[in-house]
């Protein structure tokens, strides 16, 4: 003799069969407090890395010397002439070929 079962969809905590397990309020709610806890962090970090990295890009426009550091002068607005001298300077250049030429790593190392 053959049992014949109903399968109701229904399980006995009187929940969905599909859903069985998992509470009503986990399944659909997105979890937004962990990201608002990080909101203090970002914002020191966006003041503490944010202002200097601002406050060095006007004073690179600006003539800065040692009257402006012991501010007995404020600071004047010179444009881009800070950047051409260092472009037009001779020794930026050889610099900068140093710098590439110690990427390479001492010849007597080099395998060549």
């Amino acid at each position: 003799m053959a049992h014949a079962t109903l399968d109701t969809g229904v399980t006995a905590h009187g929940g969905n069969a599909d859903t069985a397990g998992t509470p009503e309020h986990h399944r659909a709610r997105p979890h937004f407090g962990r990201y608002l806890l990080l909101l203090p962090t970002l914002g020191v970090l966006a003041l503490g890395l944010g202002y200097p990295l601002v406050r060095q890009v006007v004073m690179s426009f600006q003539e800065f010397g040692l009257a402006q550091q012991f501010g007995t002068a404020p600071p004047r607005w010179i444009g881009l002439d800070n950047y051409t001298a260092v472009l037009t300077d001779a020794t930026t250049w050889q610099v900068v070929a140093r710098s590439i030429a110690s990427l390479r790593g001492p010849r007597r190392w080099s395998r060549a």
